[in-house]
Order: structure tokens, then sequence, then C-alpha cells
């Protein structure tokens, strides 16, 4: 039997945003009121991302931790936790599960990703829209996936890795580069202005990694440059993909390189923009 491995953890749940962010959401009448509240509050998206983290989770401890069932902490580690070894065998949908996964041994892994998602989660839906809002998290959570997967292939590491923490990241950094003077509660007493919440939890991270925690640094770099990129291109997902392009040196199909003019217009061509 496989044994239970330690995934990294990040631990948000000392932030609080004290600003609200409420939104016009459908009800849904086959819910519990307190389960209907809390989809109000949180939103279609980001109510399904936690409900869907939640259910994963408590299955998995029934299975694993009450059962001790070895083919489900196999199915866990092998199947739908990422990792190098699971890449190279070619199962790369484990680049989207892993993020439905948490450590079943530390209680404070998920509940401070769901913490994020729930602070966070709201606020970048107002500013990005439901749709774009989950293309970010989608992309955070691959980008954020295979750079951590890079930085263990060169370790020589093989630990499985899980959890939202990359999404959460992208979040994190959309509402403190969106509303950069929003008050945070740090350690949910502390005020600070969210423009230093970026730097404050990465620097955190690299503190708890240096101290031999097992934090995945590397994806939460990956979650925060997605979330930079999409703010950057204003939400717009075509604006971000030219961004990337020109980033890469990529080329049209006549061969002109592509370039991105943000928020003006190409000297040598004055009436019409590079990006639509």
């Amino acid at each position: 039997m496989p044994a239970l491995h330690r995934p990294p953890i990040l631990r948000l749940r000392w932030f609080h945003a004290t600003q609200g962010f409420g939104m016009s959401v459908p009800t849904a009448p086959n819910l519990p009121p307190a389960l209907q509240q809390l989809r109000l509050r949180a939103g279609p998206l980001v109510f399904a991302w936690m409900a869907a983290i939640a259910a994963i989770h408590l299955l998995f401890l029934l299975a694993v931790g009450l059962l001790h069932s070895g083919a489900a902490l196999q199915v866990y580690d092998d199947w739908l936790a990422l990792s190098p070894g699971n890449l190279l065998q070619g199962r790369v949908w484990t680049l989207a599960t892993y993020v439905l996964l948490h450590d079943l041994r530390d209680i404070w892994h998920i509940v401070g990703n769901l913490l994020g998602l729930w602070f966070f989660g709201p606020a970048a839906v107002r500013g990005l829209g439901q749709r774009r809002t989950l293309r970010m998290l989608v992309a955070a959570a691959v980008v954020g996936g295979l750079l951590q997967v890079g930085w263990q292939f060169v370790a020589g590491r093989n630990a499985p890795i899980v959890g939202s923490s990359a999404a959460v990241l992208a979040l994190l950094a959309t509402f403190a580069w969106q509303q950069p003077d929003a008050e945070i509660r740090l350690f949910f007493a502390i005020p600070v202005r969210s423009r230093y919440l970026v730097p404050i939890v990465l620097g955190l991270d690299l503190l708890m990694v240096l101290s031999g925690s097992p934090i995945a640094l590397a994806a939460h770099l990956g979650g925060v440059a997605v979330a930079w990129w999409m703010v950057r291109a204003g939400g717009n997902w075509r604006v971000a993909q030219a961004h990337l392009l020109a980033l890469l040196g990529g080329k049209s199909r006549k061969g002109a390189r592509f370039q991105v003019i943000d928020g003006g217009k190409r000297p040598d061509r004055p009436n019409k923009w590079d990006v639509n």
C-alpha cells in the first residue's frame, strides 16, 4: 500500500477582507437555507468550487482516514494528485484534479484554501466576470502545477502535489491589484492595505520553505503570475493571449511579430488597433 505523503500546504487563514463584495445571484431552491446563503454570498462559481473541494475531501477522509482503504489511497496518490511521476506516466488530467484534493492529515490546509476562496473569490468574479475568473483559475492551476512539477523534477523529488493554493493566490493577487486600498486584517487583527498582501504572502511562503515546511512555492508564484497576466490585460482573455504571444516572440501568418500596444495605437498605423 502506498504511503500517505504530506503534500504542500498553504495557510491563508490569517487574512480577512473587511470590505464587502456582494452580488446578485439567482437562487437555488433545492439547497438548504444555510447553503443558499453561502451560495448567495460566494456566487455560483466560487460556491461550486468550494463545494467540490469539501465533498471530495470528506470522501477521502472517510475512505482513507476511517476505512483505511488502500485502493482509495492509491487513487488519491497515483490518479488524482499531481507529481512528476504521474505526468511522466501520461496522467495529464492530474493538472486539473490536484486542485480538488487537500492534505488528509492537516485540516488547516483545506480550511485555509476555503477561506481564501471565500474572501477573495467574489471580488475577482465581480471584477472579471464568472467566465474570465474560471479561465484564470484553470490557467493558474495548470501553470502553478507545471512550475511546481518542474521544480520537483529538478530537485529530484516525486511527492504528490495537492491543493487549490495556486488558484487561491491568483484570486488574492487579483483582489490586491484591483482593490489596492482595501483593508485586510492580517491575522484577523492587524490592518494592512491589500497592495502589500502579495509580497507579504510570498515572503511568508519563502520563510516557511526555508524552515522546511512543504509549501508549494513555485505553484504559488505561478498563480500570482497568471493573475498579473490577466489583470495587465484588463481581464480580456484575447488581450492576455496576445501579451503571451508577444512575450514568446510569436508571429502572425504573414510572418510579422506580435506587438501589443496597451491603450493606444501603433504609430505607423494610426487608424487600427493591434488587439481588439
